[in-house]
């Protein structure tokens, strides 16, 4: 019984510690090189990251795609593709660019596997693209 809180209790511990996160971060120095293949001008390599810990389908703490930086409880299941996409287009608007090209995408999930295995999952969606003019 003992052993079942302690392992409860850490399992608490790491989800809280660990909570729902959703992130932007941008390249500008391409060393001279193109990375579009039209006569675009660039503005920016940009990877948006969203995850978050569920309970069977249900989110219990997920990354804000609206508020980057801060999380959601209970229900705001924002770690899905089109959350993560709308995220990273708003910013490559804001920094100027016209289009975003050579989107590339990764959705996963995996078993968190204390307390109880098959009951709790981290997912991630992750996507980059290249903000051009």
């Amino acid at each position: 019984m003992k052993k079942t809180m302690m392992v409860t209790a850490m399992a608490v511990i790491a989800m809280v510690v660990l909570a729902g996160c959703a992130s932007i971060q941008t390249a500008k120095n391409f060393n001279g090189q193109k990375i579009d293949v039209d006569k675009s001008q660039e503005v920016a390599h940009i990877n948006a990251d969203n995850w978050g810990f569920y309970f069977l389908w249900v989110p219990l703490i997920a990354g804000s795609t609206d508020n980057i930086g801060s999380a959601e409880f209970l229900g705001a299941d924002t770690v899905k593709l089109d959350p993560v996409v709308v995220m990273l287009t708003k910013k490559s608007k804001t920094m100027g660019a016209t289009r975003t090209v050579d989107l590339v995408s990764n959705v996963r999930s995996m078993m968190f596997p204390l307390p109880f295995p098959f009951l709790f999952y981290i997912k991630e969606v992750q996507v980059s693209g290249n903000a051009v003019r």
